[in-house]
């Protein structure tokens, strides 16, 4: 392909960089819930065998074990798609805080169990986009261009 070609291909898709966002985004939201179904079941099935199944019992127990298997997935993928450790860590804190903030109105009454955990999936994914966007020129871009780990 040539330069001009290179052009007339870039003009003629000038979505590209929003349709990259929007595919970093759904690969991370895939792999989270593998890593939810996959590792969360694996979670469950070890505290049982541990003789600590109570610990699911409790929202804080349901968190813990859910936001590290989503964001052992999540992990796995961006590190395998060679983004860069701080972007790894930012995407899963934005995934941890959306959770850890509906702790304490949960914890003081203000917020029933099962609105607690529907809020924090729901927040979780804008939180998620503002990282994304915060870091836009990295997801904007292909995963070739990601450089390579050492």
């Amino acid at each position: 392909m040539t330069a001009a070609d290179e052009t007339t291909t870039r003009a003629s898709t000038p979505g590209i960089p929003w349709r990259r966002l929007s595919w970093h985004f759904l690969e991370m939201v895939v792999a989270m819930f593998i890593g939810m179904a996959v590792l969360g079941m694996a979670a469950r099935l070890a505290l049982a065998l541990l003789g600590h199944a109570d610990l699911s019992d409790r929202l804080e127990g349901r968190v813990v074990v859910m936001t590290l298997s989503m964001g052992t997935g999540m992990t796995l993928w961006m590190y395998y798609r060679r983004h860069p450790w701080a972007g790894i860590v930012e995407m899963n804190a934005a995934m941890l805080l959306s959770f850890a903030v509906l702790l304490v109105p949960f914890w003081l009454g203000a917020l029933p169990e099962s609105a607690a955990m529907t809020a924090g999936h729901i927040l979780m994914l804008p939180a998620m986009a503002l990282v994304l966007l915060h870091r836009r020129a990295e997801y904007a871009n292909s995963h070739r261009s990601h450089l390579r780990r050492r």
